[in-house]
């Protein structure tokens, strides 16, 4: 997956090319993925591997920055290749229930050679979105008292980097209610 997603952000980005390419065989058919027995990428039993998405963003980010020197142009700078998750849990007495509540925060995409990264989006292949307050404050005895993006410029080069995705720097504070 980590290479499928570099190659289709180097080689087919949708913002330069006007033709939809769907994913299909073809596309995978010049890359070859060697991943050792034991390693993170192919565990042996009974080895947890830590979610895996967290490594493939790194790798995503590595293939890219391995790539930038003979496509220059079409290389990011660094992203934000991590997933970062903050859980919240408790009983409710009301409901005789437990919950729980995982906000993803995420970063964004670094600077390109011609134009700034992309603002506020999620970060590399993810597939997972903020939550929004009122979906938080409406089935979890929670409030969001601030959530917000970081107001510092961020990139100081020609091109710009990202502002940071709403949910990775929250700026404030979550209230419990019990």
């Amino acid at each position: 997956m980590a290479c499928y997603y570099a190659i289709r952000t180097i080689l087919l980005d949708q913002a330069e090319i006007e033709d939809f390419i769907p994913q299909n065989e073809g596309i995978f058919r010049a890359v070859d993925v060697y991943a050792p027995k034991g390693s993170i990428f192919n565990p042996n039993f009974p080895r947890a591997c830590f979610a895996r998405m967290a490594q493939v963003q790194r790798v995503i980010d590595c293939i890219i920055r391995a790539l930038a020197p003979v496509m220059p142009e079409k290389a990011t700078a660094g992203n934000a290749a991590t997933v970062m998750s903050v859980s919240y849990s408790g009983f409710s007495e009301k409901d005789q229930n437990y919950w729980v509540c995982v906000e993803v925060n995420e970063g964004s995409y670094g600077a390109r050679a011609t134009k700034d990264g992309l603002d506020t989006v999620d970060n590399l292949m993810a597939n997972t979105k903020n939550v929004p307050c009122e979906e938080i404050e409406l089935r979890y005895p929670l409030r969001v008292e601030r959530y917000e993006i970081r107001p510092e410029q961020p990139g100081a080069g020609t091109w710009r980097g990202m502002w940071t995705c709403p949910g990775s720097k929250v700026s404030g504070r979550w209230l419990l209610f019990l």
